[in-house]
């Protein structure tokens, strides 16, 4: 259950959550540099999950994850702005645990989804969607490759346990 759980979020984190890395690199992007197809040719993830029970018990563990076989486009499409992926990839997720590790192989699938608006300024691009903004940095840009890095803080309560996850995802795009 909780590597389903953890896969769900690396899902999401990728596709949808982010938050802003205030490194200024000097790039200064505009709107149409970012426009247009991307395809989605690396994913990369660190980050840690902490559970804790309503029992008092308490899981930590580490994540990583990576991507491969990727035929997945990012559309940054103009009047609207607004960012449409399709395609899938596979996620390969290694979460260790106490000194145990699991490797989990999954079909990420992102049919038509809509990310919702975004806008640029500098290296920031700022996605708009299910009433939130949240801010992923633009490390390197040249035209034909981008790579995105992006913070993520996400926790789920309920009943029974609390579950935060934090960590970064690297994004690497080319044309």
């Amino acid at each position: 259950m909780k590597t389903k759980l953890l896969l769900f979020v690396f899902a999401f984190v990728v596709l949808s959550s982010c938050s802003n890395n205030d490194s200024d690199n000097g790039i200064n992007l505009s709107e149409s540099d970012i426009s247009g197809v991307w395809n989605l040719t690396d994913v990369s993830q660190q980050g840690t999950s902490s559970t804790i029970l309503s029992t008092g018990q308490e899981f930590n563990s580490e994540v990583t994850a990576t991507g491969s076989d990727f035929d997945v486009t990012y559309d940054f499409q103009t009047s609207p702005n607004v960012i449409i992926t399709d395609g899938s990839y596979i996620s390969t997720t290694t979460i260790t645990t106490d000194g145990q590790t699991q490797t989990t192989e999954t079909t990420t699938i992102t049919s038509a989804a809509s990310l919702g608006s975004w806008t640029v300024s500098g290296n920031i691009i700022s996605l708009t969607g299910n009433a939130q903004t949240d801010q992923m940095t633009v490390l390197e840009y040249t035209g034909t490759r981008m790579v995105i890095t992006l913070d993520y803080f996400l926790q789920i309560i309920d009943q029974s346990s609390t579950n935060t996850n934090e960590g970064t995802v690297t994004l690497t795009f080319e044309r």
